[in-house]
């Protein structure tokens, strides 16, 4: 039974979710590999138990989340540390033994790994955070899966990952001096505004990370990207949104996690009309296309399919998240490179949940366009967002938390990347009602 064990978990990490093509110049510049085709699902070994180093964590006094961050939406994504956890090295340290059919394995061994692989991130979380409701991205992006299912499984093993590397971000916060406070630049008003603009208009890919089903959010989205395209008016504007889907795609019947693949086609992908139908946030997407923004989709129907039918949740688990982040980004790379051929000049930039766009997860979209330098724009309601280091480490009563009128914040300094990366964020938004100038 150990043994069995020991090969069900090696055989989900010897592969991504699809079979991988190329590896993507972002993902290429900061180390990543990606694993070839195969045809068996494999998953992780269990998770040792790691040594908590003396520096870790100590539980902070739990304190109330602003009443707006505690009601707020699910935020489709994941995002943890400057360089993501890499399956290929992964799998060529530890696999040891050839791996057996998922078939041998019996529901009973399925079970009892998914509850072990469960209780470990638990664990984690106790040890190094204490009360998890002052961590937000934790519990809301990287929670942990109890479902019987290998998808649990191998979701639960990068939910462990995320959670010791966020702590790791977390203690390295608290031991820096001001805590990143002298490096945050705070602009209001008009004025932060224009700064917003200007910055972000020398920019060539921007990353614009939403709490879903925020309409001051969305409107000042619209904002942003319709005063880019008005300031840069020679300058070819593409956005891509993960709320749109991609066309129909054929699918074979028999595809799984470990099998399904799409290999985009740059020209079949055309923009979307302001005619087409748009189920979320049509009041933001409409206007952009009328105003000149080419707009395309980034979401992929059969995907969402492949995944559902192995687990009744397993398109929202950490697991799925990574691996739309990839498909989403193999798109990505085969438009741009299609338009930057014309117009070397374009601004691409990126709308989607905060999750897939911010710093702090495995595999966010950042990472995998490292040579673009990508600017990370996080929203929050009315003050700043609370998906971040910064909430657990300067705590809920922080005068930065508190509501506001349009604030923009950013880093600044010879360390303006590296907080960045360890807090989520390279521009902070605190996106208004409405706006008065």
């Amino acid at each position: 039974m150990k043994r069995i064990l020991i090969c069900l978990l090696l055989l989900g990490w010897a592969v991504p979710m699809q079979a991988q093509p190329p590896v993507l110049s972002g993902a290429r510049a900061v180390g990543r590999r990606v694993s070839a085709p195969v045809q068996k699902l494999r998953v992780p070994p269990p998770v040792r138990k790691l040594r908590v180093p003396p520096q870790v964590s100590a539980p902070r006094a739990k304190t109330p989340l602003p009443a707006s961050a505690a009601n707020v939406q699910y935020i489709w994504g994941t995002s943890a540390g400057a360089r993501p956890f890499s399956v290929a090295k992964w799998v060529k340290k530890h696999l040891v033994r050839p791996p057996v059919p998922l078939s041998g394995v019996s529901d009973r061994a399925l079970e009892k790994e998914v509850k072990r692989s469960y209780a470990e991130v638990k664990k984690l979380w106790k040890r190094r955070f204490g009360d998890v409701s002052q961590v937000p991205l934790l519990t809301a992006v990287f929670r942990p899966s109890k479902e019987i299912s290998v998808v649990s499984v191998r979701s639960n093993r990068i939910s462990y990952l995320v959670g010791k590397e966020f702590a790791d971000k977390i203690d390295w916060l608290r031991a820096r001096p001001g805590q990143g406070r002298q490096e945050l630049q705070r602009l209001s008003g008009k004025a932060g505004w224009n700064e917003l603009v200007q910055n972000l208009s020398r920019e060539k890919l921007i990353m614009l990370g939403e709490q879903h089903y925020n309409r001051g959010i969305q409107d000042t989205v619209l904002k942003l990207v319709g005063d880019l395209k008005r300031q840069n008016p020679s300058r070819r504007v593409v956005l891509f949104t993960e709320f749109l889907y991609l066309p129909a795609h054929a699918a074979g019947s028999r595809n799984t996690l470990a099998t399904y693949y799409r290999r985009p086609d740059p020209k079949n992908l055309r923009p979307v009309q302001q005619t087409d139908k748009m189920s979320y946030a049509p009041h933001t997407l409409k206007p952009l296309i009328q105003a000149g923004v080419e707009v395309y989709p980034l979401e992929d129907k059969t995907q969402k399919r492949v995944f559902n039918k192995e687990m009744r949740d397993g398109f929202i688990t950490v697991l799925a998240m990574t691996q739309r982040n990839k498909n989403w980004a193999r798109v990505m790379e085969a438009k741009m490179a299609e338009i930057q051929k014309a117009d070397p000049d374009a601004l691409f930039v990126v709308y989607a949940g905060l999750g897939h766009t911010s710093w702090l997860g495995p595999m966010s979209l950042p990472k995998f366009f490292a040579p673009y330098s990508p600017a990370v724009v996080e929203f929050g309601p009315q003050h700043p967002s609370v998906y971040n280091t910064l909430f657990t480490v300067w705590g809920a009563s922080d005068p930065f938390f508190q509501p506001t009128a349009f604030t923009m914040h950013r880093w600044q300094g010879p360390d303006a990347r590296v907080l960045a990366q360890k807090t989520g964020f390279d521009y902070m938004v605190a996106a208004p009602d409405y706006f008065n100038f």
